[in-house]
């Protein structure tokens, strides 16, 4: 067999190393601004009506772990799963929303979302399983879809049942919404956790930039506290994240100062 041409050997071999390097679990991750991977691990029949679209609402199980690793971030399982609305501008994961189109209830699949359509470049923590998950990280989800609204719009009767006898359990404010839905809690940790993680990201977006991020979430973060401390509810120690981003700022402003 003749050997092949320069420029063939070459394609060849950039096939070989792209496909080396984005397999699961060997340690690197996808570009951060990649497409979402979608495979399916078991298939159902149904027709077009009864496939999932943006507008309706869907109960899930699933797994979510590190694509460079395979290590379990969490599982979302019985009883209730991850109730959701598919397609909703604002909270949950994009990967979810996108990954879910089109399945039938029944279905599993296995979805690979790169960073832009998990948890981004800033680091998050879970604090369920207490795990720090880096910026700009890979992640996968096993999942399962088990139940779809009839109607678009209209979540499942008993997860709203659920949800108000969640509410009035609780006592859940506006205010108590707009801390706690917002994500504040983990918000300081998180980006600490960022600027530790990538001093040369935190570089380039600059002292003024974590300032305005301070200040934007500091009211929405007080909130939330207060009203937990009125109710006599546990509050995270988070006030060491709060002085320690105030640390970071200051660090920042200096170096920016020496390099004037």
């Amino acid at each position: 067999m003749p050997p092949l041409p320069l420029f063939l050997s070459m394609v060849l071999l950039s096939l070989l190393l792209t496909s080396a390097v984005s397999k699961s679990c060997t340690g690197q991750n996808l570009p951060a601004d990649g497409h979402i991977r979608v495979g399916v691990k078991l298939k159902k029949d149904c027709n077009t009506i009864n496939r999932a679209k943006k507008g309706q609402w869907a109960r899930i199980y699933y797994k979510e772990s590190f694509y460079s690793n395979c290590s379990v971030i969490t599982e979302v399982g019985e009883p209730d799963g991850y109730v959701f609305h598919i397609g909703a501008t604002t909270g949950g994961i994009k990967a979810l929303h996108e990954g879910v189109i089109g399945m039938c209830e029944g279905e599993k699949r296995k979805v690979t979302a790169p960073a832009n359509l998990a948890y981004g470049e800033m680091a998050s923590y879970n604090v369920h399983n207490d795990i720090w998950i880096p910026p700009n990280a890979t992640i996968m989800y096993e999942i399962e879809m088990m139940l779809l609204s009839d109607k678009d719009d209209q979540p499942p009767p008993d997860y709203m049942k659920k949800m108000f006898d969640h509410s009035a359990k609780n006592l859940v404010t506006s205010e108590d919404h707009i801390g706690v839905a917002s994500g504040v809690e983990n918000d300081f940790p998180n980006i600490v956790k960022t600027v530790e993680l990538s001093p040369e990201w935190a570089k380039e977006k600059g002292a003024d930039y974590f300032q305005e991020k301070y200040e934007e979430r500091k009211k929405f973060f007080d909130i939330a506290r207060n009203n937990r401390i009125k109710k006599g509810m546990d509050y995270q120690d988070s006030d060491q994240w709060l002085d320690r981003m105030v640390e970071l700022i200051a660090e920042m402003r200096d170096t920016e100062k020496k390099e004037l």
